[in-house]
């Protein structure tokens, strides 16, 4: 369980390298590959912030209905298991997509 969780944060690591270098197509093949990782091992936070990082790369990407799903999908989590700390990076990200998007009633 431990490898698949260093495993997940190796792959995340990367695709927030990617992100920092504009390459969001890699950025979010990354995530989506430590996704599944953080999933088995039931690690539900870094789940929830994976979750996040998927939906603002979405959104980079121009897919807001993809971002919006992944957020929803955080949302949920984070809602479920009590955990504050992704709804305060949540309510960050998304308003930043609705103002990216012209959307600021929304943000």
């Amino acid at each position: 369980a431990e490898n698949e969780h260093q495993a997940g944060l190796a792959e995340r690591y990367l695709g927030d390298v990617f992100a920092l270098w504009g390459d969001s197509w890699r950025a979010l093949a990354q995530y989506q590959r430590a996704l599944p990782l953080f999933r088995k091992v039931g690690a539900n936070n870094v789940v929830a912030a994976t979750l996040i990082r998927i939906g603002k790369t979405h959104g980079q990407l121009g897919d807001v209905v993809q971002a919006e799903a992944f957020f929803d999908q955080a949302r949920a989590m984070a809602l479920k298991w009590g955990d504050l700390d992704p709804l305060q990076r949540l309510a960050n990200e998304s308003g930043d997509l609705y103002l990216r998007t012209n959307r600021p009633r929304e943000a």
